[in-house]
Parts: structure tokens; sequence; C-alpha cells
């Protein structure tokens, strides 16, 4: 291996690192990933400081590497889907699709450790291919009572603030895993980068503009139609439109049951005007906040739909396969013990960065540098990961409320399969949950992309 110094125009140096790992019987070449890479023929590795990295194994590619299960199960189509309004109704169910082969000896190398990487927020100049999304994160009531449980004080403008901070805090965090997932587009010639510009908190259900939503309340839990809300919140964006900082998407976060028509249709976790970007009334979606791997990839998938993109397989994409567990897939993955790791829910397929060129370059409000609301308050907050922040008990009363603990009894599973205390019933709830990014999963190892790797 050998680091050497590639001059700035700014005269810094800026270390790139070239040789060659040997593992597993075979020899790998590492070196800086330049212009269009397919993820497909390479093992890409980011590394801490945002320089994106590509192992290829020397001489010929392994075919064998690349070919995908044959016994992929059928996807269920979603038959709620409207022309204007694209859906995501999350089905969960087993997957037996698997699409890259363990790389447990490419990634627990003692040559790679240490090179996953921390958000890089140094700002950089646009190009024709770069791209600034600004979002302004609009919460509910559902997640500022969520906050306000979590968070106790005698004083209740001081708790107040409190629960501003922390959820200020807990939106930081979901948008740099949603900024994380559009980097890696950079391996198709884009550069994405998703800006958290501004903040909108309801904290009663009446200040929120309902007209055509209305909050229903039972067995305890509170519903709300996702397509009449996501129709408020457009309305609302016209409405305030002078009222706000300009942003180019506004993502409403909810902790209520969404459903489309009636309640026994809830389980719908995000809903987007397609390809409104910029497009003030419409630029608009609703996301339904869960554990961190859900959320992040609901307001990325529903995001990516504001953005142009379609499900996967759909038409405009139907060379990718919805199976394939990208993610625009249809239904999102649901991960189960010693099935062969994918980095394919982390992201996207070719098809949507497609889809991604084609709308931006029309879009003028994403071709300059995005504004944070808070430069140094967004540093400092992630400038830890989440796992790092947020205890695992913590992340437990994020997903199923206040009273929730962690109960998993095999820590190193953790980054797949958080196992939670479900309030209600008092059982270990032990699907559909990951830990965040950064969360502990045993001595000096913590979750990255779902895997348990070295610290």
């Amino acid at each position: 291996m050998t680091v050497e110094c590639a001059r700035r125009s700014n005269g810094q140096c800026d270390r790139v690192l070239n040789g060659n790992i040997r593992t597993g019987g075979r020899n790998y070449d590492l070196r800086v990933a330049e212009g269009h890479v397919r993820s497909r023929n390479v093992w890409e590795v980011p590394n801490r400081h945002g320089k994106r990295y590509v192992l290829r194994e020397q001489e010929n590619i392994r075919k064998e590497i690349f070919v995908e299960n044959k016994d992929a199960s059928n996807v269920h189509e979603n038959s709620n889907e409207q022309e204007r309004i694209d859906l995501r109704h999350f089905q969960h169910r087993q997957s037996k699709q698997n699409h890259f082969p363990s790389a447990d000896t490419l990634f627990t190398s003692n040559n790679l450790k240490g090179l996953y990487y921390r958000e890089n927020n140094d700002t950089r100049e646009i190009s024709s291919h770069s791209y600034d999304v600004e979002i302004a994160a609009v919460i509910d009531n559902g997640i500022w009572e969520l906050f306000w449980s979590l968070i106790e004080h005698s004083n209740d403008a001081i708790r107040k603030i409190k629960v501003q901070r922390a959820i200020r805090k807990f939106c930081a965090h979901i948008f740099n895993g949603v900024n994380l997932r559009y980097k890696e587009t950079d391996l198709y010639g884009l550069d994405i980068r998703i800006t958290l510009r501004h903040f909108v908190m309801f904290q009663n259900d009446s200040d929120f503009p309902h007209r055509d939503s209305k909050v229903i309340t039972s067995n305890g839990m509170k519903y709300v139609d996702i397509s009449k809300y996501l129709n408020d919140l457009s309305t609302w964006d016209l409405a305030s439109k002078d009222a706000h900082p300009n942003y180019d998407h506004a993502m409403l976060l909810s902790r209520y049951e969404l459903f489309e028509k009636d309640t026994k249709n809830s389980g719908v976790n995000g809903l987007a005007w397609p390809g409104m970007v910029c497009e003030l009334g419409n630029r608009t979606s609703v996301v339904k906040a869960s554990d961190y791997f859900m959320t992040v990839s609901t307001a990325a998938h529903e995001l990516a739909h504001s953005l142009g993109a379609v499900h996967d397989g759909d038409e405009g994409a139907e060379d990718c396969k919805s199976e394939d567990f990208f993610i625009m897939s249809k239904t999102p993955p649901q991960f189960i013990l010693g099935q062969t790791y994918s980095r394919n829910p982390w992201v996207f397929s070719e098809c949507s960065v497609r889809a991604f060129k084609n709308t931006l370059k029309d879009k003028d409000c994403v071709k300059t540098n995005g504004v944070i609301y808070d430069k140094a308050e967004w540093e400092k907050v992630t400038k830890k990961l989440p796992g790092e922040k947020y205890s695992n008990n913590m992340q437990c009363q994020f997903i199923l409320g206040g009273k929730s603990t962690y109960c998993g009894d095999v820590l190193s599973h953790i980054c797949l399969f958080m196992e939670c205390i479900d309030p209600q019933t008092g059982s270990c709830h032990k699907k559909y949950f990951s830990a965040a990014r950064g969360t502990s999963c045993g001595n000096n190892m913590w979750c990255i992309e779902g895997r348990c790797v070295p610290k």
C-alpha cells in the first residue's frame, strides 16, 4: 500500500491510497473510483473522508460473483396505486433474493479496517452533474408527542425547548442517512447532496391545516389517510410559501398509522408526488417514522419519487427488478438470519439513477449550493453516528414508544434484527426493525449498512 499526495488548487494535500490486497486466495487492486463505475462490477469502499475506492479483482472478474439468484420470490403488485400519486405500501415478507456473495473477508479484513466514513460536509463547486436538494422537515403532532413523552422537565417552557432540540438532532441523523444513500450515485457520475434547510413543527394536531385529512383514534392508535394528508401538506406548502425559507422539497415525518381509504389498509409507509421536486404545491411527501433503517430508506424512496424515479420493474425501469430490493423496490426487504448479505437495500438501481439524471437536468432550483439550517449544529450532531448517540433502549422507544426497551439476546444480530419490547403486549418484538448506523454490535464492533464490522 502507498499513500500519495495529490495537490489541490489551494495547495492542500489530498491523500490518495493505492495498492493491492490479497484475501481469500485472490488479489484485488485498490484505487480511487473515477467516472462512471458500475456497482455490480466492483466492490466499492468509501473511506472516512468521503473519497470512493473500488476493489477490482486482478485479471478477470469472476462472473459467478454477480449471478442473481434465480429462485427470487415474486413481488406483490400494489393494487391501490393511482395515476398521479405514487404509493409505497410496505408488505413485510420473507425474501429469497440474494445478489452479492458474502463479502466477509473483504469487509472485515484488517486491510480495510477503518475505511467506512462519516459524512463529509465540505462544500463543493456545483458542476453540470451536481445537485443540492434542500429539504424542509415537517414534524407532525405524533412525532412531537413521542419526544415530549421521552423528555422530562418540571418547567414546560424549558421542556419545549429540549424537545425541539431533540427533534432537530433526530432529523439531522435521519437526513444525513438519506444523504449517504444519494451519495452512492457518484458511482454513476452524479453528485447529489441532500441538505436539511428548515424545520416546521406542529406541536398540536390542531395546528396542522387539516382540510381533507382527519386523525382517527381507534384502540389507542392514531390513524390518518395518507392521500388526504399529502393533499393537505401540499395545500399548506402553497399557502405558506412566503412564511418559510425557500426549499426544494417538504417532507412530513409522522408517527401516525398511515392508511389508504380505510384503517384496515394501514401499514403504508410513504407517499409522494412523482417528479415534482421544486414545484410549489407538489414538492411534498409523507413518511412514516419508525426504526432508523426504515425511516431513512422510506425518506430516500419517497424523495426519489419526487426526483422522477419510479419503482424498479415499472414502466421506465423495466430492466431493473423490484425483487432485487434496491431502494426503489416496490416492497422493502425483510431480513432473515442466515441469508447472504446484499448492499442493494442501501443503494439505488441504475434505473433510478437514470431517472434522476433526466429529471434534475431541467430543475434549476437544485443547481445551487444548498443551505444547511445551522451548519455548526449539523456538524456537531452528525460528528457521531446515530447508533453512538442513541442507546438500544432509546432506539426501541423511537420505534414502539416510551416504555419499550431492547430485549435482544444476541448482540451481533442487532444490525438487522433490533428486538424490542412491545409496550402493549409485553412481548419481545423480533421482526422488521434494524439498529441505527453506528450501534455497537460487539467489542469494538459497530453496525454499518446492516453489517457488524470493526470500528
